[in-house]
């Protein structure tokens, strides 16, 4: 996909999420619930921290991720962008899901995430997207894209990422799960403010 299709998708979303209908945000999300990028590889990859966003192409949700600047209009040519379209966490996925994660012991790092709890928020936003999609609007704090640590990304190798909510607060998080197992401490922009570095 070239630059300027990028921007426009990241665009499209940004504005069709704010003006949505929750019959509009279901037709998006409904059957959303995660993206997959096999084997890519960063040339220049952040040591801190690095962004998903989300984008609209044809109807369908993608999800983006980009290792520089959070300000998708300044990316330019050699930005690295990778992209996916998202798919349904379903029943038979969730095979697939406890295959690849439940015999993980994980990592030590400290943004590693147990299957268990993984299995919690991700079920958290299947049931209750909807919820969440009426209460963010209505706190005008609709999220444009996601921080996660770059400890959580296994560069290279396969990686996905898992919407999930958490039930201490009921923020949308994203999941990273690669061959070493599932990370979650992302950053959802907005609410919170975006970490510079």
């Amino acid at each position: 996909m070239e630059l300027k299709e990028i921007q426009s998708c990241i665009e499209n979303f940004q504005k069709t999420i704010n003006d949505s209908s929750e019959k509009q945000f279901l037709q998006l999300f409904e059957k959303a619930d995660f993206f997959e990028l096999d084997e890519i590889s960063f040339k220049d990859f952040s040591k801190e921290y690095f962004n998903v966003f989300f984008g609209i192409k044809d109807d369908k949700l993608i999800g983006f991720v980009v290792n520089v600047s959070d300000d998708y209009e300044k990316w330019n040519e050699e930005t690295e962008v990778y992209a996916a379209g998202f798919k349904d966490f379903s029943d038979q996925y969730f095979k697939e899901f406890t295959k690849n994660y439940e015999s993980i012991d994980g990592s030590k790092e400290k943004t590693a995430i147990e299957f268990k709890e993984a299995i919690v928020r991700i079920s958290e936003w299947k049931k209750n997207k909807l919820e969440w999609f009426k209460k963010t609007k209505e706190s005008g704090e609709m999220i444009s894209y996601f921080q996660v640590p770059s400890a959580d990304f296994a560069n290279g190798a396969s990686n996905s990422f898992f919407l999930g909510l958490e039930n201490s607060n009921g923020n949308i998080d994203v999941i990273v799960g690669n061959p070493t197992g599932l990370y979650n401490v992302s950053r959802p922009v907005p609410p919170f403010e975006p970490i510079r570095f």
